[in-house]
């Protein structure tokens, strides 16, 4: 059977504006058509769905780096439909201790089970496999969750430049990768800092033993 060529989308990330503004909000439809109409056997299906560069959903530090292809290939029939979904997308991130800019290439390489006819067996929709199994009653089919789910699985914990960054300065905030500020290595809680003012108390001998 000949795959028709991947179809090409570019999706659009809108969000309200002001000082609410968060998150962008958009969607990853995948188009369902092909498999609806009516007829047998097998088809296939490839999309690519296209990410600007800008900020993601997951949270307001991590943005991409540059635009990210989506590419989706179904399989199926009218009754169940088998998607893969893969993506390399380049994002960035602060670091943690430093928040110079980290570029993060992460993979994802996921697999969904789409029945169209309605819910999944219980079975399947219980399982702890790797798949996700869901009824789907529509034409299309939105991804866009479980795909930056599956992306902030690919995650580190913790983002840093590299495991010897000396972070900022406390005092005056200079990069100290960079440069040396010279600032006191202690820092002193400013609320505390007045008690650094006091007398110390004389060393006192010893109480003689009774």
């Amino acid at each position: 059977m000949q795959i028709p060529p991947p179809h090409r989308a570019l999706v659009r990330l809108t969000a309200p504006r002001g000082p609410g503004y968060t998150a962008p909000v958009a969607t990853l439809r995948v188009s369902l058509d092909r498999f609806r109409r009516p007829g047998s056997g097998p088809r296939q299906q490839s999309d690519v769905l296209t990410l600007p560069a800008g900020p993601t959903p997951l949270h307001a530090d991590l943005s991409l780096a540059l635009a990210a292809d989506v590419r989706v290939r179904l399989e199926g029939d009218q009754h169940r439909v088998q998607a893969e979904v893969r993506a390399d997308p380049d994002l960035v991130q602060p670091c943690a201790r430093c928040l110079e800019d980290v570029h993060l290439n992460v993979h994802v390489l996921y697999q969904e089970e789409w029945w169209l006819t309605g819910d999944p067996p219980a079975d399947l929709a219980e399982s702890d496999g790797p798949v996700l199994h869901r009824g789907v009653t529509d034409s299309v089919v939105d991804i866009w969750d479980s795909f930056w789910q599956n992306v902030a699985l690919e995650l580190p914990a913790k983002v840093l430049c590299t495991e010897a960054c000396r972070g900022l300065c406390p005092v005056c905030g200079t990069n100290r990768n960079r440069a040396e500020c010279g600032c006191a290595a202690e820092s002193i809680d400013p609320r505390l800092a007045v008690l650094a003012q006091w007398p110390r108390p004389k060393d006192q001998p010893p109480t003689p033993s009774r």
